[in-house]
Protein backbone atom coordinates (compact mmCIF):
# COMPACT_ATOMS: atom_id res chain seq x y z
CA UNK A 1 0.00 0.00 0.00
CA UNK A 2 1.38 2.90 -1.01
CA UNK A 3 1.71 5.82 1.70
CA UNK A 4 -0.65 8.17 2.04
CA UNK A 5 0.25 11.99 1.21
CA UNK A 6 -1.36 15.54 1.43
CA UNK A 7 -1.09 18.38 -0.74
CA UNK A 8 -2.41 21.65 0.29
CA UNK A 9 -3.81 24.60 -2.01
CA UNK A 10 -4.53 28.26 -0.99
CA UNK A 11 -6.68 30.67 -3.22
CA UNK A 12 -4.51 33.08 -5.36
CA UNK A 13 -3.21 36.71 -4.45
CA UNK A 14 -5.33 39.49 -6.13
CA UNK A 15 -8.03 41.54 -6.06
CA UNK A 16 -10.54 39.50 -8.45
CA UNK A 17 -10.07 36.45 -5.94
CA UNK A 18 -11.70 38.70 -2.47
CA UNK A 19 -14.79 37.37 -3.00
CA UNK A 20 -13.45 33.60 -2.69
CA UNK A 21 -10.43 33.80 -0.46
CA UNK A 22 -11.22 33.24 3.34
CA UNK A 23 -15.07 32.71 2.74
CA UNK A 24 -16.98 29.93 4.38
CA UNK A 25 -18.60 27.25 1.94
CA UNK A 26 -22.00 28.06 2.57
CA UNK A 27 -21.58 31.67 1.74
CA UNK A 28 -19.19 30.78 -1.04
CA UNK A 29 -21.85 29.21 -2.26
CA UNK A 30 -24.73 31.34 -1.70
CA UNK A 31 -22.61 34.24 -3.94
CA UNK A 32 -22.65 31.81 -6.63
CA UNK A 33 -19.38 30.84 -6.44
CA UNK A 34 -17.57 27.35 -6.74
CA UNK A 35 -14.15 26.14 -5.56
CA UNK A 36 -12.86 26.26 -8.35
CA UNK A 37 -9.41 24.64 -8.88
CA UNK A 38 -8.61 27.43 -11.25
CA UNK A 39 -8.56 29.68 -8.21
CA UNK A 40 -6.03 28.28 -6.13
CA UNK A 41 -2.26 27.34 -6.66
CA UNK A 42 -0.14 24.12 -4.92
CA UNK A 43 1.62 25.71 -1.43
CA UNK A 44 2.96 22.30 -0.01
CA UNK A 45 2.98 18.52 -0.22
CA UNK A 46 4.33 16.08 2.28
CA UNK A 47 3.33 12.43 3.71
CA UNK A 48 0.81 12.09 6.16
CA UNK A 49 1.72 10.18 9.30
CA UNK A 50 -0.28 6.46 9.64
CA UNK A 51 -2.91 8.41 12.31
CA UNK A 52 -2.73 11.67 10.99
CA UNK A 53 -5.82 13.34 10.75
CA UNK A 54 -6.92 16.76 8.74
CA UNK A 55 -7.22 18.23 12.28
CA UNK A 56 -3.41 17.65 13.27
CA UNK A 57 -2.37 19.15 9.88
CA UNK A 58 -4.38 21.81 10.45
CA UNK A 59 -2.47 22.25 13.82
CA UNK A 60 0.82 21.90 12.26
CA UNK A 61 0.56 24.45 9.64
CA UNK A 62 -0.62 26.75 12.15
CA UNK A 63 1.23 26.19 15.09
CA UNK A 64 4.31 24.35 13.85
CA UNK A 65 5.10 25.01 10.20
CA UNK A 66 7.51 22.90 8.11
CA UNK A 67 11.06 24.42 8.00
CA UNK A 68 10.17 24.33 3.97
CA UNK A 69 6.69 25.61 3.84
CA UNK A 70 6.36 29.15 2.58
CA UNK A 71 2.56 29.63 2.41
CA UNK A 72 0.45 31.70 4.61
CA UNK A 73 -1.59 29.56 7.70
CA UNK A 74 -3.88 27.07 6.99
CA UNK A 75 -6.97 28.88 7.00
CA UNK A 76 -10.99 28.85 5.70
CA UNK A 77 -10.96 28.46 1.98
CA UNK A 78 -7.65 26.34 1.85
CA UNK A 79 -8.30 22.75 0.22
CA UNK A 80 -5.85 19.81 1.25
CA UNK A 81 -5.87 16.99 -1.45
CA UNK A 82 -4.90 13.62 0.25
CA UNK A 83 -4.07 11.27 -2.44
CA UNK A 84 -3.16 7.35 -1.56
CA UNK A 85 -3.00 4.14 -3.86
CA UNK A 86 -4.15 6.53 -6.87
CA UNK A 87 -7.16 7.63 -5.62
CA UNK A 88 -7.48 11.74 -4.50
CA UNK A 89 -10.29 13.61 -2.12
CA UNK A 90 -10.13 16.93 -1.87
CA UNK A 91 -10.99 18.83 1.83
CA UNK A 92 -12.27 22.51 2.17
CA UNK A 93 -10.89 23.95 5.40
CA UNK A 94 -14.66 25.82 6.45
CA UNK A 95 -15.28 27.51 9.82
CA UNK A 96 -16.03 24.87 11.26
CA UNK A 97 -13.85 21.45 10.82
CA UNK A 98 -13.49 20.68 6.81
CA UNK A 99 -16.11 19.76 3.95
CA UNK A 100 -15.50 17.41 1.19
CA UNK A 101 -15.55 19.32 -1.95
CA UNK A 102 -15.23 16.57 -5.12
CA UNK A 103 -16.04 19.48 -7.78
CA UNK A 104 -12.05 20.66 -6.82
CA UNK A 105 -10.94 17.56 -8.42
CA UNK A 106 -13.67 17.43 -11.28
CA UNK A 107 -12.21 17.23 -15.02
CA UNK A 108 -8.67 16.38 -16.13
CA UNK A 109 -5.82 17.68 -13.60
CA UNK A 110 -4.75 20.99 -13.71
CA UNK A 111 -0.78 21.44 -14.72
CA UNK A 112 -0.72 23.57 -11.15
CA UNK A 113 -2.23 20.70 -9.23
CA UNK A 114 -0.11 18.02 -10.25
CA UNK A 115 2.52 17.42 -7.62
CA UNK A 116 6.09 19.05 -7.55
CA UNK A 117 8.10 17.53 -5.36
CA UNK A 118 10.82 18.24 -7.59
CA UNK A 119 11.73 20.65 -10.29
CA UNK A 120 13.80 20.95 -13.36
CA UNK A 121 16.22 23.52 -12.73
CA UNK A 122 19.51 25.05 -14.20
CA UNK A 123 22.51 24.33 -11.81
CA UNK A 124 25.29 27.09 -12.32
CA UNK A 125 28.55 26.57 -10.25
CA UNK A 126 31.47 28.69 -10.17
CA UNK A 127 34.05 27.23 -12.42
CA UNK A 128 31.95 24.77 -14.56
CA UNK A 129 29.39 24.52 -17.24
CA UNK A 130 25.77 25.28 -16.69
CA UNK A 131 23.61 21.96 -16.96
CA UNK A 132 20.33 20.72 -16.37
CA UNK A 133 19.24 19.42 -12.76
CA UNK A 134 16.16 18.09 -11.17
CA UNK A 135 16.17 18.95 -7.46
CA UNK A 136 13.50 18.57 -4.43
CA UNK A 137 11.24 21.65 -4.46
CA UNK A 138 11.76 23.04 -1.01
CA UNK A 139 13.31 25.80 0.86
CA UNK A 140 15.80 23.15 2.77
CA UNK A 141 16.91 21.70 -0.74
CA UNK A 142 17.54 24.99 -2.24
CA UNK A 143 19.33 26.53 0.65
CA UNK A 144 21.86 23.35 0.58
CA UNK A 145 22.49 24.15 -3.21
CA UNK A 146 23.20 27.78 -2.62
CA UNK A 147 25.13 27.03 0.59
CA UNK A 148 22.53 29.68 3.10
CA UNK A 149 19.69 31.70 2.59
CA UNK A 150 18.37 31.87 -0.63
CA UNK A 151 17.42 35.78 -2.74
CA UNK A 152 15.48 35.54 -5.66
CA UNK A 153 16.19 37.90 -8.63
CA UNK A 154 13.79 38.68 -11.53
CA UNK A 155 15.63 39.30 -14.63
CA UNK A 156 13.28 39.90 -17.12
CA UNK A 157 9.71 39.70 -18.12
CA UNK A 158 10.28 35.31 -18.79
CA UNK A 159 8.51 33.46 -16.52
CA UNK A 160 11.96 32.58 -14.63
CA UNK A 161 13.62 33.56 -11.40
CA UNK A 162 17.56 33.38 -10.54
CA UNK A 163 17.81 31.67 -6.44
CA UNK A 164 21.08 32.35 -5.04
CA UNK A 165 22.88 32.99 -1.97
CA UNK A 166 21.43 36.12 -0.33
CA UNK A 167 24.89 36.81 1.71
CA UNK A 168 27.07 35.75 -1.43
CA UNK A 169 28.61 38.94 -1.34
CA UNK A 170 29.21 39.45 2.26
CA UNK A 171 30.64 35.79 2.45
CA UNK A 172 33.10 36.86 -0.96
CA UNK A 173 31.45 33.39 -2.49
CA UNK A 174 33.74 32.68 -5.60
CA UNK A 175 32.63 34.99 -8.83
CA UNK A 176 30.05 32.81 -11.04
CA UNK A 177 28.45 34.89 -13.80
CA UNK A 178 27.73 38.46 -14.85
CA UNK A 179 24.50 40.14 -14.99
CA UNK A 180 24.05 42.32 -18.42
CA UNK A 181 20.97 45.37 -19.01
CA UNK A 182 19.95 44.55 -22.72
CA UNK A 183 23.07 46.95 -24.42
CA UNK A 184 24.97 43.82 -23.11
CA UNK A 185 26.83 45.90 -20.23
CA UNK A 186 27.64 44.68 -16.97
CA UNK A 187 25.91 45.50 -13.99
CA UNK A 188 26.37 42.91 -11.31
CA UNK A 189 28.09 39.49 -10.30
CA UNK A 190 26.51 36.66 -9.18
CA UNK A 191 28.52 35.14 -6.61
CA UNK A 192 28.52 31.52 -5.17
CA UNK A 193 25.99 28.89 -6.90
CA UNK A 194 22.83 29.73 -8.19
CA UNK A 195 19.73 28.17 -10.10
CA UNK A 196 17.58 29.31 -12.80
CA UNK A 197 14.01 27.56 -12.36
CA UNK A 198 10.50 28.64 -13.51
CA UNK A 199 8.23 30.87 -11.73
CA UNK A 200 4.13 30.42 -11.56
CA UNK A 201 1.76 32.26 -9.29
CA UNK A 202 4.61 32.83 -7.09
CA UNK A 203 5.93 29.42 -7.04
CA UNK A 204 8.98 27.50 -8.36
CA UNK A 205 8.56 25.58 -11.05
CA UNK A 206 10.30 23.67 -13.68
CA UNK A 207 11.58 25.20 -16.60
CA UNK A 208 10.22 24.69 -19.93
CA UNK A 209 11.91 23.36 -22.41
CA UNK A 210 12.07 26.19 -24.25
CA UNK A 211 13.48 28.30 -21.53
CA UNK A 212 15.78 25.89 -20.32
CA UNK A 213 17.66 25.63 -23.88
CA UNK A 214 17.67 29.86 -23.79
CA UNK A 215 19.41 29.99 -20.40
CA UNK A 216 21.52 26.88 -21.15
CA UNK A 217 22.68 28.93 -23.38
CA UNK A 218 23.65 31.70 -21.55
CA UNK A 219 24.95 30.97 -18.68
CA UNK A 220 26.83 27.40 -20.21
CA UNK A 221 30.49 28.50 -20.32
CA UNK A 222 32.32 29.29 -16.63
CA UNK A 223 32.70 32.99 -17.89
CA UNK A 224 34.70 33.64 -14.55
CA UNK A 225 37.92 35.12 -16.84
CA UNK A 226 35.44 37.15 -18.64
CA UNK A 227 33.58 38.82 -15.77
CA UNK A 228 37.17 39.17 -13.99
CA UNK A 229 38.15 41.36 -17.07
CA UNK A 230 34.81 42.86 -18.06
CA UNK A 231 34.54 44.23 -14.23
CA UNK A 232 38.00 44.24 -13.04
CA UNK A 233 40.20 45.24 -15.78
CA UNK A 234 38.63 48.65 -16.72
CA UNK A 235 39.11 49.73 -12.84
CA UNK A 236 42.86 48.95 -13.39
CA UNK A 237 42.88 50.97 -16.27
CA UNK A 238 41.28 53.86 -15.24
CA UNK A 239 43.88 53.72 -12.40
CA UNK A 240 46.87 52.95 -14.63
CA UNK A 241 45.50 56.18 -16.39
CA UNK A 242 45.25 58.37 -13.40
CA UNK A 243 48.37 57.54 -12.34
CA UNK A 244 49.98 58.41 -15.71
CA UNK A 245 47.93 61.62 -15.85
CA UNK A 246 49.34 62.07 -12.25
CA UNK A 247 52.81 62.10 -13.47
CA UNK A 248 52.60 64.08 -16.11
CA UNK A 249 50.89 66.72 -14.47
CA UNK A 250 53.31 66.63 -11.68
CA UNK A 251 56.04 66.47 -14.52
CA UNK A 252 54.98 69.83 -15.85
CA UNK A 253 54.84 71.80 -12.83
CA UNK A 254 57.85 73.89 -12.90
CA UNK A 255 58.62 74.17 -9.17
CA UNK A 256 59.75 78.17 -8.25
CA UNK A 257 63.12 78.21 -6.37
CA UNK A 258 63.32 79.02 -3.25
CA UNK A 259 64.10 82.95 -2.56
CA UNK A 260 67.00 83.37 -0.09
CA UNK A 261 66.82 86.51 2.18
CA UNK A 262 69.26 88.55 -0.62
CA UNK A 263 66.50 88.16 -2.98
CA UNK A 264 63.59 89.43 -1.00
CA UNK A 265 65.57 92.55 -0.24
Amino acid sequence: MDKKSYSIFQVKDGEELLSVRFEPLERLKATGNTVDSKNYHHAYTGIMEADETLSDLYEKFNIDHPEDFLGRSLSVSDVVVISQNGKSTAHYCDSFGWAEVPEFLDGPTPEHLKRTDTINVLLVKPGEHAKEAEIANSLKSLQQIVGGYIETFTPNDDPIVYIMNEEGKILDLEDNRGLHNKQGVLMDIIQGTFVVCGAEDGEFVSLSPELMAKYKERFFEPGIKTVISEVKKPIAEQMKEGAEQAAKYNAARTVPEKKTDKDRS
